[in-house]
């Protein structure tokens, strides 16, 4: 099984989360806490 590489960066109004390795896996958050809280309850 391939593992999953999510990678978290601040923009300026929000911070993104997305899959380095899976393309279009994307979610926004209003910190970096809430975007990885989000994107694994996908």
């Amino acid at each position: 099984m391939e593992k999953l590489i999510i990678k978290i960066e601040k923009s300026k109004n929000h911070f993104g989360a997305y899959a380095v390795n899976v393309e279009g896996l994307y979610v926004a958050g209003n910190t970096p806490t809430e975007a990885k809280k989000i994107f694994l309850n996908l």
